[in-house]
């Protein structure tokens, strides 16, 4: 997984190669922290028809401490060390 952000300094990444073929994916969710009680509502559905899903073995949600600035390292590297897919997301 390579995970880049769009503002603020360039700083090292975590790069993980994923297998397309493999079954039994976790997919990290991470909620960027905008619109608290919509988010939460969104990544718990997300994380619920992930997890239906037979190719996913399990999803967990993560979220940012502050939703104007980009993710802290510690927690990128906790996504990347915990999933093989993320998806970073903005709800309102």
């Amino acid at each position: 997984m390579r995970v880049l952000s769009p503002v603020g300094v360039r700083r090292p990444f975590a790069e993980k190669k994923i297998d397309h073929t493999a079954a039994g994916r976790t997919v990290g969710l991470v909620n960027n922290g905008f619109g608290n009680e919509i988010a939460g509502k969104f990544f718990e559905r997300l994380k619920e028809l992930l997890e239906a899903k037979p190719s996913v073995s399990a999803a967990s949600i993560w979220r940012k401490p502050v939703f104007t600035r980009p993710s802290p390292e510690a927690l990128v590297n906790e996504v990347a060390a915990a999933s093989q897919q993320a998806v970073v997301g903005l709800c309102a």
